[in-house]
């Protein structure tokens, strides 16, 4: 089984930080998914090296504290390949301090989740995706989740 990790950073305005896959990646290339990646280390945790992957591909520093999981995907079957894979998605308030870097992909950008319909998003990320930008979405009286 693939593990694969993934952090989706909010602005307190709700927006969200997505990445835009390039063509040489292995599946669903040129789509927009959440920032994140495998896990390379078995015995390392998933917070670990979801803030490892954040940091690989965006330069971002942050405290595996800082994450709250906000769901998996347990036995998702990558269609390219029938390996099923474990995915794990995690969410994080971001700074407003530290360069976002493109170090993989074509983009990588805050955007309001009202676009996300508009985008070719890589399957099974839009949920997590909205679900990230609702919860720390200025405004609401509450954390929603």
């Amino acid at each position: 089984m693939r593990e694969y990790v993934a952090v989706v950073l909010v602005k307190l305005n709700g927006e969200i930080l997505i990445q835009h896959r390039d063509k040489n990646t292995f599946y669903n290339p040129l789509t927009w998914c959440a920032v994140g990646g495998e896990k390379t280390d078995p015995t390392a945790g998933d917070e670990e090296e979801a803030v490892r992957e954040l940091y690989e591909e965006t330069g971002i520093k942050i405290d595996p504290d800082d994450l709250e999981e906000i769901g998996q995907e347990k036995s998702y079957l990558v269609p390219e390949d029938g390996i099923p894979e474990r995915r794990v998605f995690f969410r994080a308030l971001y700074d407003g301090k530290q360069e976002i870097k493109v170090k993989e992909g074509l983009d990588i950008r805050f955007i309001s989740p009202e676009i996300l319909e508009t985008l070719l998003i890589s399957p099974g990320h839009e949920k997590f995706l909205r679900k990230a930008a609702g919860f720390f979405h200025r405004g609401s009286k509450e954390r929603r989740g």
